[in-house]
């Protein structure tokens, strides 16, 4: 069976040359929207390995609905007058999934979607990252490299530790709250890189409201 892919549909291509009266199965197709191109883009940006996957042929059933280009919500006809999806449609189904595996840009296709405008929104994705992550790596150094200072003039500690006793069960050498020191420490360096993304989120929300 041969497949014809157009915008919003995949049908079997007839046979002219055939006397005989074949049944006409297609599958229509949702058209994408913006957001599912913009979304599907920040997708592949943001995952080298579902990117890889994904042009490679091998992505998941999962995957490609993750990316917005699956198969659930399309919709068989047929003129056989069986219930739908009947075996042409699941065949047809199945001769196209068999062509995606070599092309997966057929799923777009089959969506409306053109192919150079998926891959110039992934480029731009990327480009947004590459701008964003230094930007706020710089934010999270500057707070470490401030809360060092910090505790080296004022030799500061969590409270806790100040107070915490050995336990009965402790038989190092080091006292019990020496040794959960580089544990907390730890703790709070990752609640601060945490807090300085989220001012670098907040400060870049700022700046681009109107």
């Amino acid at each position: 069976m041969d497949i014809r892919i157009e915008r919003g549909r995949v049908t079997a291509a007839t046979n002219s040359e055939s006397n005989r009266k074949e049944p006409s199965p297609r599958w229509d197709v949702p058209i994408a929207k913006t957001e599912d191109l913009e979304r599907a883009a920040r997708e592949l940006a943001a995952d080298p390995e579902l990117d890889g996957r994904w042009r490679a042929g091998l992505a998941t059933e999962d995957e490609r609905e993750r990316l917005g280009a699956g198969d659930r919500d399309w919709r068989a006809a047929c003129d056989c007058g069986q219930r739908q999806p009947c075996r042409h449609a699941q065949s047809l189904l199945f001769r196209f999934r068999q062509e995606a595996k070599r092309d997966p840009w057929l799923w777009w296709e089959a969506a409306g979607v053109d192919r150079d405008a998926l891959e110039s929104a992934v480029r731009g994705a990327r480009a947004k990252l590459a701008e964003v992550a230094p930007e706020a790596e710089a934010a999270w150094e500057a707070r470490a490299v401030q809360r060092a200072k910090s505790l080296a003039r004022e030799n500061e500690e969590p409270w806790m530790l100040r107070r915490i006793a050995d336990p009965a069960f402790w038989n190092r050498d080091v006292s019990f709250a020496d040794w959960l020191k580089p544990i907390a420490f730890a703790v709070r360096a990752k609640e601060e890189h945490h807090d300085a993304e989220s001012d670098y989120a907040m400060d870049s929300h700022v700046r681009e409201r109107p």
